[in-house]
């Protein structure tokens, strides 16, 4: 029988694990322009989408953008995935905190979507659903490593403009 205590302990943790996933998505969106360079914040968008197994990321056109270059989008979104190991694993488990957001509020399309998804299927197996202490380091790290990418990225095109 559950004890009061206990649901209360996982309502403050589903709730901080939402934040952690809402953290981990800022701090990717604005990852991938970076190191995608200027004028590709619409396909970083498309590529997050791609990942996500869903338009997550709209606005701007950017739902037509990867319906009309989903080939294209689909191949960065693979190779950022094969070749950048913090992203990788920041998305993985991302992937997994969506998968329980999503069987939490009862979202049976967006569940089968995402198991039906590349990025999950070749993905979690070998990045297994993060605890939250697990997640909360990882957004931590990558936010950390998203701000060192822009500390680059401003000094590279700084030398640009002068």
């Amino acid at each position: 029988m559950f004890n009061i205590f206990s649901l209360i302990r996982a309502k403050r943790d589903g709730d901080k694990m939402f934040k952690l996933y809402e953290q981990a998505l800022e701090t990717a969106s604005k990852y991938l322009p970076i190191k995608l360079g200027p004028g590709n914040a619409k396909l970083a968008s498309a590529i997050l989408n791609e990942i996500l197994s869903e338009d997550t990321f709209g606005g701007n056109g950017v739902e037509s953008f990867r319906a009309e270059n989903s080939d294209s989008v689909r191949q960065k979104a693979q190779t950022f995935m094969e070749q950048d190991s913090l992203l990788r694993e920041l998305m993985a488990k991302t992937l997994w905190v969506k998968w329980l957001l999503d069987k939490a509020f009862n979202r049976t399309a967006s569940v089968a979507t995402l198991e039906n998804g590349w990025a999950f299927r070749n993905y979690s197996s070998d990045y297994p659903m993060p605890t939250l202490k697990e997640y909360k380091t990882l957004v931590a790290k990558f936010q950390r490593s998203m701000e060192f990418e822009l500390g680059k990225y401003i000094i590279e095109h700084s030398r640009d403009t002068h």
